[in-house]
């Protein structure tokens, strides 16, 4: 859930929302924030961890804001940042939707653990419509894991999603999914879901090979966001200024006339998106 930005999306579009957030100081302002659509029993929220097994687990949060993992190079990607380390409990995803209808779609971005959010989903007995996961270029064996294990549950429509452009988005009206609303997303959040996620629906073999030739071509950023590098050179000491520059207006406008130029991404994060 992090900030709980993606979970006032939702509930903005009429969906009720299982939110999960191991962070406490995260579940303790959402519960704040959403304290009507608690009490409307729009919005349920559970403090846990999501693991491979149940039980307890360490987990680590970044003093970069935002990064948090049940693994410590993924709370501070290699850049050597202070972290606090806590004891959560953990559970597998299927255990947490016990009990709940199946989902219309499902939102995973979990730092390390998205694989096993995906080999759950194959003890479900009935698929959510739509899945997301967070594509990292970084490990992109894992992605066409998962890929492959979507596949094979019946998941047959793909897009992998730039986030870096969820800023310029605007929502479809009339909606595709839910009711309209009039939405800016910022840079942290997961953006539209479902058919209204932009760009076209691919097959498997389309959306391996772009995501192929994404990871094949930002090659420095990835190393800088996984390792704390770039051609092996130590970044950390000027890695906060050095991402103000890159995020700056006139900067993030020359990234995408140059991307757009060559026909390659600007950059940014990627999800994808898969239907049945």
């Amino acid at each position: 859930m992090h900030n709980g930005d993606d979970t006032d999306f939702y509930l903005r579009k009429g969906f009720k929302v299982l939110a999960v957030e191991a962070a406490p100081q995260h579940v303790e302002r959402a519960n704040a924030r959403f304290r009507a659509a608690i009490e409307a029993d729009r919005l349920t929220i559970l403090n846990v961890a999501v693991a491979d097994f149940e039980g307890e687990i360490e987990f680590f949060l970044s003093e970069e804001d935002g990064w948090a993992s049940t693994r410590a190079d993924m709370a501070d990607k290699g850049l050597g940042f202070g972290q606090q380390r806590i004891v959560v409990p953990c559970t597998t995803l299927d255990k947490i939707l016990v009990g709940y209808p199946t989902p219309y779609f499902i939102k995973i971005d979990i730092e390390g653990r998205d694989r096993d959010c995906i080999e759950s989903l194959r003890r479900l007995p009935e698929k959510p419509k739509f899945v997301s996961f967070e594509a990292d270029l970084a490990d992109p064996g894992q992605a066409t894991a998962m890929l492959s294990m979507l596949a094979s549950y019946g998941y047959k429509r793909f897009k992998l999603v730039n986030q870096a452009f969820h800023s310029i988005l605007r929502m479809p009206n009339p909606p595709l999914e839910g009711r309209y609303v009039t939405m800016r997303f910022n840079k942290h959040m997961s953006g539209p879901l479902g058919e209204e996620s932009p760009g076209s629906w691919l097959s498997l073999d389309q959306v391996g090979e772009r995501f192929n030739q994404t990871v094949g071509r930002q090659a420095a950023r990835i190393e800088l966001s996984s390792k704390g590098t770039v051609f092996g050179i130590p970044m950390t000491r000027i890695y906060r200024p050095l991402r103000w520059l890159y995020n700056t207006p006139a900067v993030t406008r020359a990234r995408i006339y140059y991307a757009e130029k060559r026909g390659v991404e600007a950059g940014g994060w990627f999800d994808i998106h898969a239907a049945l």
